[in-house]
C-alpha cells in the first residue's frame, strides 16, 4: 500500500510539538562541561537564550545535522531568536527533510497541505506525510488516515484505509488517533462495528488526558456501552473532561451529578482531584 495524506486543519491535526521532542531525543542531563553543541544549543534554548542556541545549531546545520536544521526551522517559524518566517522555516526544514529528519517531513506535510508559507499543494503533502509515515512517524500515520477518510488531493476516499493508518498511529500511543479509534469502532467507520472494542480505545486516550475521550467514555458509562453500566464511572470522566474543555462534558455531569446521592459525589470528587495521566513515550 503506498502512503499518502494529511491532516485536516491545523485545529484537527496541529504541527508537532516540535521542541519538546527534540528535547527528548536530546541528553539535556549531560554536565555542561561534556556537552555536545547539540546540548548546549538545547541547553541555551531552554534558558531562553535564543541566540546562544543559534551560535551552537548553526554550524551543525551547515554540516548537515538532521536536527539542528529541523530545530532552527522550528525557531523560525515561532520567531524565537530571528525574524518569524513561515518561508524561511520551511528552507530549513526542506534541508533537514533532505537529510532524513521524520519531523521536517510532518512539518513540511502539514505546510503544503495548509498553505503555510508556501503554496497550497496536496501532492507534496501526500508526498512528505507519506515518507514521514512510512518509516513510523505516528502523527503523520494519523494525518494520512484522515486524509484517506476524506479522499482530499488525489486521494480518493477510503475508510478502511483509513482504520489501517490511524491505527497504527494508536497503537503506538498517540491519545488522539486512539480516541478516532473509538470513534471509527464505535461507528462502524472502516471497521466492523464494536462497542467494546470502541470502550477500550477511548479508555486508552482517556487515561492520557484526552479530553473528548473522557467525555466519550462518560457517555459509554452512563449508558452501558461496551462496558458495565457505571454511573459513578461516568460522572468521574464526564468532570475530568469537563476540566479538559470537552464539548458537552460539563452538561452531561451537571445533569447526572443531580441524580446521584451526595456521597457518591463526594467520592467522585476525591478521585478527580486526585487523578493524574498516565504518561506514555509517542
Amino acid at each position: 500500500m503506498q502512503l499518502g495524506g494529511a491532516a485536516m486543519t491545523r485545529s484537527k491535526c496541529q504541527k508537532l510539538p516540535t521542541m519538546v521532542i527534540i528535547a527528548a531525543l536530546s541528553l539535556v542531563a549531560t554536565v555542561a562541561q561534556s556537552a555536545t553543541p547539540f546540548e548546549q544549543g538545547w541547553q541555551a534554548y531552554q534558558r531562553g537564550d535564543f541566540k546562544g542556541a543559534l551560535t551552537q545549531w548553526k554550524p551543525l546545520a551547515e554540516k548537515g545535522d538532521s536536527k539542528a536544521l529541523f530545530n532552527i526551522g522550528v525557531m523560525y517559524d515561532e520567531g524565537r531568536g530571528v525574524a518569524q518566517s513561515q518561508a524561511d522555516a520551511i528552507v530549513w526544514w526542506e534541508k533537514a527533510a533532505d537529510a532524513g529528519n521524520l519531523h521536517a517531513k510532518h512539518n513540511l506535510g502539514l505546510a503544503y497541505l495548509n498553505g503555510e508559507g508556501v503554496g497550497k499543494d496536496y501532492d507534496l503533502a501526500i508526498f512528505w506525510l507519506g515518507e514521514a509515515a512510512s518509516d513510523g512517524l505516528n502523527r503523520s500515520q494519523y494525518s494520512l488516515g484522515k486524509i484517506y477518510g476524506a479522499g482530499l488531493g488525489n486521494i480518493i476516499q477510503d475508510d478502511k484505509v483509513s482504520f489501517i493508518l490511524i491505527s497504527m498511529a494508536a497503537k503506538s500511543g498517540f491519545d488522539k488517533a486512539q480516541y478516532n479509534v473509538g470513534k471509527m469502532y464505535r461507528d462502524g467507520r472502516g471497521v466492523a462495528k464494536d462497542v467494546e472494542a470502541s470502550a477500550r480505545w477511548f479508555l486508552m486516550a482517556a487515561k492520557q488526558g484526552y479530553a473528548k475521550a473522557q467525555r466519550n467514555l462518560g457517555r459509554c458509562y452512563m449508558r452501558g456501552e461496551g462496558v458495565k453500566r457505571d454511573e459513578a464511572a461516568a460522572l468521574m470522566w464526564f468532570s475530568l473532561a469537563a476540566k479538559g474543555g470537552a464539548t458537552g462534558a460539563a452538561k452531561n455531569r451537571d445533569a447526572l451529578a443531580a441524580k446521584l446521592p451526595e456521597t457518591i459525589r463526594q467520592k467522585v470528587d476525591g478521585k478527580v482531584r486526585n487523578w493524574r495521566p498516565s504518561l506514555v513515550r509517542q
